[in-house]
């Protein structure tokens, strides 16, 4: 961003005292004044954003004002290579040891294995035999002749070998356990609670199906007086029954209905004049339980962390929870309407997302 002269800040600070002090109209002048002397700022664009008469031109002003930023963002400099470090002539080959190690474990594991069983201490011994001639340790030959390989008589010093293989080999077989056949798995492989053998397979019964109970309608809500005035009727659109929540801007009141009875009632606080809440009817589309709210991404100047209770229903236009007044009944915000905390957590449970917007004056 180039840097402004000070009559561009004169301007700017001239529009901030005029817009918050309630006179957006002097402010436009100002800010377009700006805006003109120093095209590659920012700042009145947001401002501008901030008091805009409709929401397309907050959304005009907002998209110059990011265009501005992101072209006056400076190119990340080059990031120098790190100076390369001579590699060493010779380097111990540690994976290769270490998959040496790795297969004389399972080599070791399998051999475990195999002594479990006569038929695997025979087949451990004739692989013993086998390896040891192939790779001339003591001139050890093969377990097992053939015909074409008769079993010579090996030497005085490869006896020790040999005999420790027959010892293997002559071991008494373990007892083995006994074998039951099962009933059944459960899925995922688990076991039934019982493993009785049987001599013929139960047979599975099919469930006995229990009708679900018709569900009971709902009562009929119990209506509630109002302050003031008689219910609104109900707008296009709803049905019977159907939730959906009335802000009159007038009065400041915000009404919950199910169908054409009231259910709950709380005063509200809507935008002030240079902001404006939006009417008509509408349909929440987004809820958060709690938000931080960023006014000066829109130009305005307030910073807001978790905000309770957040019912978008347009744009940027939302019921919700406020901490920091208690002003309800009076117009106070940017535009949404504010809500004292409790009367806001009640709304957020009550109204499922798709929930109807009446706001009118």
């Amino acid at each position: 961003m180039t840097n402004p002269t000070p009559s561009i800040n004169k301007l700017i600070s001239d529009a901030r005292r005029a817009i918050e002090a309630g006179r957006p109209d002097e402010a436009r002048p100002l800010l377009r004044q700006a805006a003109h002397l120093a095209p590659d700022d920012s700042r009145p664009w947001l401002l501008l954003a901030g008091i805009a008469e409709s929401p397309r031109e907050r959304r005009t002003y907002l998209a110059q004002a990011r265009r501005l930023d992101a072209n006056s963002r400076p190119a990340a400099a080059p990031v120098a290579a790190p100076p390369s470090r001579p590699r060493p002539a010779s380097r111990p080959r540690r994976s290769l040891w270490a998959g040496v190690a790795l297969l004389l474990l399972l080599v070791l594991a399998a051999g475990a294995l195999l002594a479990l069983t006569p038929a695997g201490r025979t087949m451990l011994g004739s692989v013993v035999g086998r390896v040891s001639a192939l790779a001339g340790v003591g001139g050890v030959v093969p377990l097992e002749p053939t015909a074409a390989n008769p079993l010579p008589t090996a030497p005085a010093a490869t006896a020790a070998p040999l005999a420790v293989a027959s010892s293997i080999a002559a071991l008494p077989p373990p007892t083995e356990p006994p074998v039951f056949p099962t009933k059944g798995v459960m899925p995922g492989g688990q076991p039934l609670p019982t493993w009785t053998p049987t001599s013929e397979p139960t047979p599975t019964l099919a469930p006995t199906m229990t009708p679900s109970p018709s569900p009971e309608p709902s009562p009929t809500p119990e209506p509630i007086p109002l302050s003031s005035g008689a219910p609104a009727p109900r707008p296009p659109g709803v049905a019977e029954g159907e939730r959906w929540i009335n802000v009159n801007l007038t009065s400041q009141v915000l009404v919950a209905y199910e169908g054409d009875t009231p259910v709950y009632e709380t005063l509200v606080s809507s935008g002030l004049p240079m902001w404006p809440t939006v009417t008509g009817q509408f349909r929440t589309y987004m809820k958060y339980e709690s938000q931080t709210m960023n006014g000066y991404l829109l130009g305005y100047d307030y910073f807001l962390p978790d905000v309770p209770y957040v019912m978008y229903f347009f744009e940027d236009y939302a019921i919700h929870g406020t901490y920091w007044h208690s002003n309800f009944g009076t117009p106070m915000s940017h535009g949404c309407v504010n809500v004292s905390t409790p009367d806001a957590g009640w709304l957020f449970n009550w109204a499922p997302v798709g929930t109807v917007v009446n706001v009118h004056y």
